[in-house]
């Protein structure tokens, strides 16, 4: 998937979070990105990298996402998804387009910044589930 294309959806998603749009960079490799700016990252095909900074976040979005990595990805959620026992369906099966994919990686990301959600995946993947909700991305 091209992600440039979808530059007004991440313009839309760092304005929603008060996060200057001028933050916002395609990278080809976000692992290498984050090295070259004095980042720890140990996942070599992440999607995209929230940093927080003195001047709000800075976005590194992997220009090319591969379709297997976006698979991995969604399997991820889809059994965090399972673990909620309120929950009756499968997360994942409700990102059936590549913006709500975008969007989920996105609020993925901006959640593992927020304190009492950094460091857990279920409760990041509840909190971006429902902010896509609140969001309208299910209407």
């Amino acid at each position: 998937m091209e992600t440039r294309q979808y530059y007004e959806l991440f313009r839309f998603l760092m304005n929603e979070y008060r996060q200057p749009e001028e933050n916002i960079e395609f990278v080809q490799d976000v692992s290498q990105w984050s090295e070259d700016h004095g980042i720890s990252e140990n996942d070599k095909q992440k999607p995209m990298k929230l940093i927080p900074r003195e001047q709000g976040c800075a976005l590194a979005i992997k220009e090319f996402l591969p379709e297997d990595v976006l698979k991995q990805r969604l399997n991820a959620l889809r059994m965090h998804g399972q673990m909620v026992s309120s929950v009756p369906y499968d997360w994942a099966d409700m990102l059936g387009t590549p913006k709500k994919k975008l969007a989920y990686l996105f609020l993925h990301e901006y959640g593992e910044t927020l304190s009492g959600l950094a460091g857990d995946p279920l409760r990041v993947d509840e909190w971006a589930m429902a902010e896509m909700e609140r969001l309208g991305f299910f209407k």
